[in-house]
């Protein structure tokens, strides 16, 4: 993720199927023959192909648009007139939406914006040259404080002799299983198939039967039924800044309850056993909240493996914030 996100060629393309083989349902090979010649077995297994590719585009595209926090810019050169262009497909979307014609095109905004500032003319022909004291050299202005991720404070995330857990597979389908959780109960429950699918095709399709059983536990119905989903939050610490997103965040008149999901397979016994990592994160999170909040601040963790939260004591999570490192250095 990105504050601002460019997605610079969105325009039509022309893919060149280099496939010289085609294999039907029973595996059995097949010679792709030209499109006008091809008999019913290739038309068919071509068109197959194509509609994969399709849906495999919209995956991509979903991607793209969900990695910018603050600002989204969709360009393109060219014409953009393919069903699959991403030029297209978001043109036909912002039709639907509030938009504002500016000079590069269409925008779309949910905040307020300052104005452009506009450009101070440049020197030509026949005006007067610049003063010297144009050229006066300033100092620099104050660099923006540097920023943390609370995931990134170092200490393991898994527990010792838990292997695999910080493999790429891992992480991609603890990250499949939290945009399920995200998404869904957003939807009708009949919906929820259709939208899983739709939000990670056949790849994860297991994890819909987890996200189900999570979404549907009666023990959780306080976290999925009310709150927030996903809040982005930055504060100060110490001459840094911290910017990361709550999984959950429950904010009531008496308190405020922040829920973050972990996927890992091996789940601690107790909260005294969880990693180090782990701890270091929620412990970032609650420093966050207490600058925002002046009410009590719980954290917990949902292990999505079993079902279970775990509440944790905010001593400790203060104490595992202190021994937190960037680059092997400690911070505040």
């Amino acid at each position: 993720e990105s504050e601002i996100v460019i997605l610079p060629d969105t325009a039509d393309r022309s893919p060149t199927d280099r496939d010289v083989l085609y294999a039907d349902a029973s595996g059995q090979m097949l010679w792709k023959a030209p499109s006008p010649e091809s008999p019913p077995v290739i038309t068919k297994l071509r068109a197959q192909k194509q509609q994969r590719e399709a849906e495999e585009n919209l995956r991509l595209l979903y991607v793209a648009l969900t990695r910018a926090r603050c600002w989204l810019i969709v360009a393109g050169h060219g014409k953009a007139t393919k069903e699959g262009a991403w030029h297209k497909i978001v043109a036909e979307g912002m039709a639907r939406l509030d938009t504002t014609p500016t000079p590069l095109g269409l925008r779309h905004q949910s905040a307020t914006w300052p104005d452009p500032i506009p450009l101070a003319p440049t020197h030509s022909v026949g005006e007067p040259a610049p003063e010297d004291w144009m050229f006066l050299q300033t100092e620099h202005p104050a660099m923006a404080d540097p920023v943390l991720s609370p995931s990134d404070l170092g200490g393991s995330k898994a527990l010792p002799g838990a292997l695999g857990e910080d493999s790429d597979a891992a992480k991609a389908r603890g990250t499949a299983l939290h945009v399920l959780l995200q998404h869904l109960p957003d939807h009708p429950r009949a919906q929820w198939p259709q939208v899983a699918a739709g939000l990670l095709g056949d790849g994860f399709a297991d994890l819909y039967d987890q996200a189900h059983a999570l979404l549907t536990d009666p023990a959780l119905q306080p976290i999925f039924a009310t709150g927030l989903s996903e809040v982005a939050l930055t504060t100060p610490w110490g001459d840094q800044r911290l910017l990361g997103t709550i999984d959950r965040l429950i904010v009531q008149p008496s308190h405020v309850l922040a829920v973050d999901f972990k996927s890992n397979r091996t789940v601690p016994a107790t909260a005294s056993v969880v990693p180090e990592g782990i701890l270091r994160q929620m412990g970032a999170y609650q420093q966050m909240l207490e600058q925002l909040y002046t009410r009590p601040i719980h954290l917990a963790i949902l292990w999505t493996q079993t079902g279970s939260l775990m509440t944790l004591d905010p001593d400790m999570l203060r104490a595992a914030l202190g021994r937190a490192t960037t680059n092997g250095v400690a911070n505040p």
